[in-house]
Order: structure tokens, then sequence, then C-alpha cells
């Protein structure tokens, strides 16, 4: 896991590796004792823990505030569960399903009923794609490239600044790039010269003025918050699965209980299941919109 991605491949195994961890601290903290809050670094402390061992490129560092991270962040999210009895009482009939102890009645499987209504407390606050919004994705884009010129992925160098500097004549997320990149030398005190001193000041005078976003395309454009929701998706088909409700079952499967529970059709939940398979790559959806963001931002004919 990297708290910055430098490829999509990273980015794709940093996803996967988030869905796994995630998996794992659930069954932990249902099943586990209870952890008072005060004895565990909160969601603000693991982050700050992550950033400054990424600074260093200390990555075993980086590893384990992240997945300290997943623990404040499942620790949060079941606090406010709403059917924490249910999943509890399920995962404990799982385990005595692998231990082969207890009654047939404690470690049964667990009825359609009981899926709907794990699966409808954690796709309550699924989020639907919001329309685009170019000027935000554009943002996203300029901290990613600015991201790149810093350590520990990379340095302000005089070549990659130059090469900031010509795309962020026509090309909105470079000029924002370089603007983020001025503010966070100035933050860590460090002199903006050169190349990049020089834009700076242009652009305060007004000769480099911000080239503007370019439109969204007629077609319906491809939105990377499906991603997003398409991973919830399959993150509850994973958890009813741990507590022993088959992805594909006879009679009550995964995926037929979430598209109840969400009102689609299976078939769609279906393809969500077969298209964005966590346990295998996650690149194909990716690279999918990945490519739409880059031609929306105008990254399609460069090469960071």
């Amino acid at each position: 896991m990297r708290l910055w991605p430098e490829s999509i491949d990273e980015s794709d195994i940093n996803l996967r590796w988030a869905v796994a961890k995630h998996l794992e601290v659930i069954e932990e903290v249902v099943c586990g004792p209870q952890v008072s809050e005060a004895d565990t670094p909160g969601m603000e402390e693991t982050w700050e823990r992550a950033r400054q061992a990424a600074r260093r490129g200390d990555r075993e560092a980086e590893d384990e505030a992240l997945a300290e991270r997943s623990w404040a962040e499942i620790r949060n999210w079941w606090q406010d569960f709403p059917e924490r009895d249910l999943l509890a009482r399920l995962y404990q009939r799982a385990a005595r399903r692998r231990a082969r102890s207890g009654s047939p009645n404690s470690r049964r499987l667990p009825s359609l009923c009981e899926g709907l209504q794990v699966a409808r407390a954690m796709l309550a606050d699924i989020p639907s794609p919001s329309p685009l919004d170019l000027e935000q994705e554009t943002a996203a884009i300029a901290q990613i490239l600015a991201a790149k010129l810093l350590p520990p992925i990379g340095r302000p160098t005089r070549q990659a600044v130059r090469y900031y500097k010509d795309r962020s004549e026509s090309i909105p997320a470079y000029f924002d790039a370089l603007t983020l990149l001025c503010e966070e030398l100035d933050k860590q005190d460090k002199c903006v010269r050169g190349v990049l001193d020089r834009w700076r000041q242009e652009v305060a005078d007004g000769y480099r003025p911000r080239p503007a976003v370019k439109p969204i395309e007629a077609h319906r454009p491809a939105n990377p918050e499906q991603v997003t929701r398409d991973v919830h998706i399959q993150f509850t088909i994973e958890v009813l699965r741990k507590v022993g409700v088959s992805p594909r079952g006879r009679f009550v499967s995964g995926c037929r209980t979430v598209s109840e529970a969400l009102k689609v059709s299976e078939a769609t939940v279906g393809r969500i299941w077969n298209e964005c398979r966590w346990r295998g790559s996650l690149l194909p959806a990716m690279q999918k919109y990945s490519k739409a963001i880059a031609r929306r931002t105008g990254l399609h004919s460069t090469s960071t």
C-alpha cells in the first residue's frame, strides 16, 4: 500500500489492498474484544503518520500507519452501524461452522432476510455518481501532478518544472499543479527559484492567465465515481461471503441479496461482480476511467 501511488498499477494494488485489509479488520473488530477509542490512534493521527513516513521514504512505517488507519476507519464505521448485533451473530455462526462446534442452529447459514438486513445497512449510504464537475476533476489531477514533483515521489528539477510550464499554457491541470507546487514549497520554507519563480511572477503580473477548462463532451461521459460505487457493492458482497452467503449461491446469493437491497437488477450487480473483481485486478475498470479523465483534462497527449 502506498499513500501516493505513482501509476495506475499501484492504484490498482492500493485499492485491492484496502479492500482486503478492511475485510480482515471488520472480522477482528466484530469478533474481538471491544477496544477503547482512547487506546488506539484516530483517523487524523494515522493519516499524519502515513504522510510523514511517505515523506521519509520509510515504506515499513507507511504500511503500518495505513493499516492503523484501516482500524480507525472500521472502528468509526462499526460504532454507527445499525445492524451490529446481527452482523456479530453471523460472524460468530461462521466461526462455529469453521470450527464445527456448537449446535446445528448456532452455526446455520444466513437466511435471505438476515442477508438483506446486513446488505441494506451497509448500502444505506452508498454514493450515487454525481454529475461530473470538471473543475473538481482538474483540481484532483493537479494535486497528483504536483505530488510527482515533491519527495518522496520526485523533485522539482528545472527540466520537470519547464515541462509543466510549457503545458500550463493550454492545460489547466498543469497550471494548477505549478500553483500548488509553489504553495507547498512556501509551506516548507524552501526557496522558489529559477523557472518556477519566473512563472509565478508572470502569473502575478497577468502575463500568464489560467487556461479555461474544456466543456464536457456531448455523449454520456465516463464517471470515475462509478468505480467507488462498484467497489462499495463488491465490498458488501464480500462481507456476505465472509458470513456464509456465496456471491453466486443457488438459493441465497450475495449478488441477488445486494440487487434486492439496492432495487436494481441482479444482472447489473452480476456485471459489477464480474467486471470489478478486487480479487483479480481492477485495472480494466480503472483504465477505462483514467483514459476518459486524461482526455477531458488534456493529459492524453502528454507523458509525465
